[in-house]
């Protein structure tokens, strides 16, 4: 799958969630979701400016490699999911291929879709809340 990603600071929530009601928008999801970020001791991955994710979103649980590429006025990645049915399980998997945890990061995201576009409102928590809500 190809990703194409903008992120909006300082969102008028409550105006964009009505404005896509209006517009015929469906609310996908409303929950948190915790990420491992996966490297090599050297910095494979993060060298590359890839990503390699462990997710897990309420019941479902997935691994993504993200080779991204940027642009002036986006951020684009060619995206390779998988599901996983055991979080706990794929880490050990990842750390025994001499991978490990480089960070973590929670929050909690509602998400809508309109087309072919997704729409979602992440709000950070732990290290990470400080920084906030954004589209």
């Amino acid at each position: 799958m190809k990703e194409i990603e903008v992120k909006i600071l300082e969102v008028n929530r409550a105006k964009i969630e009505k404005t896509l009601g209006n517009l015929g928008a469906k609310k996908v999801f409303d929950g948190d979701i915790e990420t491992l970020f996966f490297d090599f001791k050297e910095g494979t991955i993060i060298k590359q400016k890839n990503v390699l994710r462990l997710r897990k979103m309420q019941d479902k649980t997935e691994l993504t490699y993200k080779k991204v590429h940027f642009t002036q006025t986006a951020k684009t990645a060619e995206e390779y999911s998988v599901d996983v049915s055991n979080l706990e399980a794929m880490e050990k998997i990842l750390e025994n291929l001499g991978l490990s945890v480089i960070e973590s990061m929670q929050k909690h995201r509602v998400s809508y879709t309109l087309e072919d576009a997704r729409f979602d409102f992440d709000h950070y928590s732990g290290n990470y809340g400080f920084i906030p809500e954004f589209l």
